[in-house]
């Protein structure tokens, strides 16, 4: 079992664990709003952490299920997720809602689900 969480409180709640569960996300590596390269030459990171989740296929149950934590086209919520060094770990942060959704039309299930989350603080 992976450790993806998600809440609106902390601690969020293991995805796989959820009362209709998700399943495991391919997931980018929290990384900075912006890469910025300086008159030197090296490359910073800048602004606050930013990361996605892809859901390669949801039921509706599923989708329902991950819409309650983001009603509109954003919400604030507590995810953990995998960090650079191989663990997991726990952020305050903004889901922001798929912009495009695509739908098999035989099974109605979403295809390729992006769900973003930007702003990311990390909990201690």
């Amino acid at each position: 079992m992976a450790d993806f969480a998600l809440g609106v409180s902390d601690p969020p709640d293991n995805i796989e664990e959820l009362a209709t569960p998700l399943p495991v996300p391919r997931a980018s590596i929290p990384n900075y709003a912006e890469r910025v390269t300086a008159a030197s030459g090296s490359v910073y990171g800048r602004g606050y952490l930013t990361c996605q989740w892809t859901f390669s296929r949801l039921t509706a149950a599923q989708r329902a299920q991950l819409k309650t934590f983001c009603a509109g086209e954003s919400a604030k919520v507590y995810i953990s997720t995998l960090a650079d060094d191989d663990t997991y770990k726990t952020y305050h942060a903004v889901m922001r809602w798929a912009e495009n959704e695509t739908r098999e039309p035989a099974t109605r299930e979403r295809l390729e689900l992006i769900v973003t989350f930007s702003q990311m603080e990390i909990i201690v």
